[in-house]
């Protein structure tokens, strides 16, 4: 059956658990300070998990260098809001 398709990993990756899906957003609003930009990608794992990365990018109405943040955490799907 074609469950039994063996994916390539790379790296060191986990191999006990498998990507099901991922969820990308894409939020753009204009801000006091500029233009930010948060860029949300939610990867659901088979095990009950998900990995959120946020990467938020603010461009400064002035034109200096833009700020990037970025954070990642894993929560249990049960927190999950889409």
């Amino acid at each position: 059956s074609r469950d039994d398709v063996m994916f390539e990993t790379s790296g060191g990756t986990d191999n006990r658990k498998h990507a099901t899906s991922t969820y990308d957003k894409i939020i753009s609003r204009a801000t006091p300070e500029g233009r930010e930009q948060i860029n949300e990608r939610k990867t659901y794992y088979d095990n009950g998990t998900v990995l959120l990365k946020t990467e938020k990018k603010l461009v400064p109405a002035d034109g200096s260098k833009p700020k990037v943040e970025t954070s990642e955490r894993v929560i249990p799907v049960s927190e999950d809001s889409n």
